[in-house]
């Protein structure tokens, strides 16, 4: 007895070993036994070109001067990469002060750039660099073309315009100083528009399904379009003056990365703001080349950069994306099979189950990751060894663990419940317990629906983990949010492809295992 109880605990220390592997992040594993590398800081920044490069100046002229810094780029929306900032995941990334005041401070007694400075210390102990020497300010703009049939000049001559089609991205129609304010203060009296992603607005006003977008002043397209850049007669929009905003403790951790951050005070006009736009969106060049190029002939600091490569770029996308799908599918089997079986033997807490998992189902996916961005402090700082990791990979992994329960937990529940009577009645013929019931035969007759759920859950998770990209959890969705943002095809290519033949590769792989899982006799 006691032989057999020993012969059981290879396979299972094999399996809590793939277990806690599993769970693992690929930094980790890949980096197991080396000696570990000097405090790396984090610069984050928004989803659009203009944050990109302010990110990439300060990653490169940090590395001028051998300081760690990475840059999580492209984050999505305003309070997710503020949130990141308060919660220690980044360290500093680019604002303005028109968003500071409206969409983080939410303060129209606090005007002045010093009272916005000294209440951001206060309320956040974030310290707000001086201006870097530009304004980005939002506008309404119109074709030149489209402007000159209509007369239009000034943004009070839209009230005027009725049948106008607006096309607005999602943070102007939502913030505190977007489409509600400036609408009533203009009196352009129309239904909200549905908000959509900046960088597709220029699409629709260049196909002519949009007339009217807002834009911000230094975008690149609007000469490349031939945009005209509507007045604001009733000075509703305010400065719009871009600056740095960092972590208080910063200045004592890395004090000559603070200084570095400075040294961009002043430095960058309107005019070069819109010509380095420019350079990525219309010559077509990445955002690290454009800073490196500024960095050279603005400061006279020469950095290298890593040269452009779509394998290595598709290997560290194909490597995080694995990433995401790995650690919540294991999640998902450890608790969507207990579930299932829970079940189909308890039918009345079965309903509940089913019911509950079925509503989670039904919840957009960019809401539940909006939502679960907001606890991260719960997540806390460094929590799985790669600093910021826990306020980007783990709420991805948390959504798709979620997703993945509903196809797991009802193939379960089917392949239990299906079992015919009779085969049931012979095990308890045999004298078996109930549990040695369930290992020994209904399990392995369940198995073949088992891993059917497992495997769509798989591919589903494939689909879904592009959305991580929002939030900065990298993958396939990066060179699709990039490809999108700067109107790339080859880009978004760079994303859809890989995750189509990645999603063709777990249905190969799930086909193999249950070949050998699945008993010929099991096989429809």
């Amino acid at each position: 007895m006691k032989r057999r109880a020993a012969g059981y605990w290879m396979p299972i220390s094999i399996l809590l070993m793939v277990l806690l592997v599993g769970f693992l992040p690929s930094s980790w594993i890949l980096n197991f036994g080396k000696s570990q590398s000097s405090p790396e800081f984090k610069v984050g920044s928004k989803a659009f070109t203009e944050n990109v490069i302010l990110g990439d100046l300060v990653k490169l002229i940090a590395k001028s001067e051998n300081i760690a810094v990475e840059h999580q780029a492209e984050i999505q929306g305003t309070q997710i990469v503020f949130q990141y900032l308060v919660t220690d995941a980044i360290d500093v990334y680019p604002e303005y002060i028109g968003t500071i005041r409206y969409e983080i401070l939410k303060d129209r007694n606090i005007v002045t750039e010093e009272e916005v400075r000294t209440a951001m210390l206060e309320r956040f102990n974030l310290v707000m660099t001086k201006p870097i020497g530009f304004e980005n300010t939002y506008a309404m703009g119109m074709l030149e073309s489209r402007a000159d049939e209509l007369g239009i000049t000034k943004v009070s001559q839209l009230a005027s315009r009725v049948n106008l089609s607006y096309s607005l991205g999602q943070e102007f129609v939502e913030r505190e100083d977007g489409w509600e304010k400036m609408s009533a203060t203009y009196g352009i009296d129309i239904p909200k528009p549905n908000g959509n992603d900046h960088a597709l607005t220029y699409k629709q006003l260049e196909s002519g399904s949009a007339d009217v977008i807002d834009i911000y002043s230094t975008d690149s397209k609007i000469q490349t379009l031939d945009i005209r850049v509507l007045e604001d007669d009733l000075n509703f929009f305010p400065s719009y003056d871009a600056v740095f905003l960092y972590r208080k403790e910063l200045e004592e951790e890395n004090p000559q990365l603070v200084k570095l951050i400075k040294s961009f005070e002043g430095k960058i006009d309107n005019r070069q703001m819109i010509n380095l736009n420019a350079r990525c969106e219309v010559d077509n060049k990445f955002e690290a080349e454009v800073a490196q190029e500024f960095l050279s002939d603005q400061m006279q600091i020469d950095v290298e950069i890593e040269t452009p490569s779509i394998v290595r770029d598709i290997f560290k996308n194909t490597v995080q994306h694995l990433d995401l799908v790995r650690m919540s599918l294991i999640a998902c089997i450890i608790v969507a099979i207990p579930l299932g079986v829970i079940a189909a033997k308890q039918k009345l807490i079965g309903q509940a189950v089913l019911g509950t998992i079925g509503v989670l189902q039904t919840i957009p996916g960019i809401a539940l990751l909006v939502m679960l961005i907001a606890p991260t402090e719960w997540f806390g700082r460094n929590l799985v060894g790669t600093k910021g990791l826990g306020a980007s990979v783990i709420p991805v992994v948390i959504a798709l663990f979620i997703y993945s329960l509903l196809p797991v937990v009802r193939n379960t529940y089917t392949g239990l419940t299906m079992i015919p009577g009779n085969l049931l009645e012979s095990a308890d013929a045999l004298g078996l317990t109930r549990w040695a019931k369930l290992w020994r035969i209904e399990l392995p007759l369940a198995l073949p629906s088992i891993l059917s759920g497992i495997k769509t859950a798989a591919i589903i998770n494939v689909g879904f983990a592009c959305l991580g990209a929002m939030i900065g959890a990298g993958g396939f969705g990066q060179p699709i949010f990039s490809g999108v943002r700067l109107s790339d095809t080859n880009l978004i290519l760079q994303g859809a492809i890989p995750a189509a033949v990645l999603a063709l590769m777990v249905q190969g792989v799930f086909e193999i295992i249950e070949r050998i899982l699945v008993p010929k006799g099991l096989k429809a």
